[in-house]
């Protein structure tokens, strides 16, 4: 099921960036229906937050090999996220604006989801304070 939606993922981020090269920007994201795409994203997101322990502190990329590829998406998402806000038509887009956003958030509830489903823990932050002993 996770192999499915990324390659719809896939297809929508390539949409994305066709959408955004277009000559009418506008025209060409109306296919695409990202606020539709927006809710799947925070559907699964809710759905994962069931199964998860309550976030009491940051989380460190880690974990199993899978989760810690989910983390290096989720870091090149909120890269494309802040790209995209440099455009000059990021105001007129800003389906874009919010489905990046969640999906970034998607990137990291499924890295902590497949970490839990392996049996692995989060690698919880700590600050250098807290290492002194």
């Amino acid at each position: 099921q996770i192999a499915q939606e990324l390659r719809q993922i896939q297809s929508i981020f390539l949409g994305i960036g066709a959408g955004v090269a277009a000559e009418d920007p506008m025209k060409s994201m109306r296919a695409l229906n990202l606020v539709a795409e927006t809710t799947r994203l925070e559907q699964k997101i809710d759905q994962w937050e069931k199964e998860l322990s309550p976030l009491k502190n940051f989380v460190l990329p880690g974990g199993v090999l899978v989760a810690s590829y989910a983390h290096l998406t989720r870091t090149a998402v909120r890269d494309s996220e802040r790209s995209f806000h440099r455009l000059k038509i990021a105001l007129e887009l800003s389906e874009i604006s919010c489905y990046l956003n969640r999906l970034s958030d998607y990137f990291f509830q499924l890295a902590r989801i497949l970490n839990k489903h392996a049996d692995v823990q989060d690698l919880i932050w700590q600050t250098h304070r807290d290492n002194i002993s």
